[in-house]
């Protein structure tokens, strides 16, 4: 079996190979992958870990952390990449750099999301309310001067 070969033994750079191997999931495949699921929903030790602190911190972050992500691992990598003293280990010099990265970028989306991001959903849910309360009270407004354009003719014609 050739390394370009998947597990079936066709081609995985086909796109015949990913519909068939990877996409379209074999009869035999469908329990098993049911029961993962199942079993991921129902696990009590699953649900402790993923309710706790950091992952909740992780979701609350999480649009900001996909906004500033590319451009922290672009910049501080790279800086973090050429100030390494040469001669480095492979292993330490990529440690170091990915541990740098994760932390300043996770730090700068806290911050980021704390100052920028519920400030500007605040400001936006208030913008929201007020421009609903105007909408109202023209609409209000409106029905009252529609009536009474409808109504005077009609008032008018009794009291005569």
């Amino acid at each position: 079996m050739s390394i370009l070969a998947c597990q079936n033994g066709c081609s995985w750079l086909t796109r015949e190979c990913w519909r068939h191997c990877f996409i379209t999931p074999k009869p035999s495949m469908k329990l098993p992958r049911s029961f993962c699921f199942l079993g991921l929903i129902l696990s009590a030790q699953l649900k402790a870990v993923f309710s706790s602190a950091f992952p909740k911190f992780l979701g609350r972050i999480s649009f900001t952390l996909y906004l500033i992500h590319i451009p922290m691992i672009c910049s501080v990598m790279t800086w973090v990449i050429l100030y390494i003293p040469a001669g480095t280990p492979y292993l330490v010099h990529a440690i170091i750099a990915a541990g740098i990265t994760a932390t300043v970028t996770l730090s700068l989306a806290a911050l980021v999301n704390g100052f920028v991001d519920v400030r500007m959903t605040a400001f936006s849910r208030d913008a929201g309310r007020w421009l609903d309360r105007q909408l109202e009270r023209w609409a209000k407004q409106s029905r009252t001067a529609e009536f009474n354009d409808i109504l005077k003719p009609q008032i008018s014609d009794v009291k005569a």
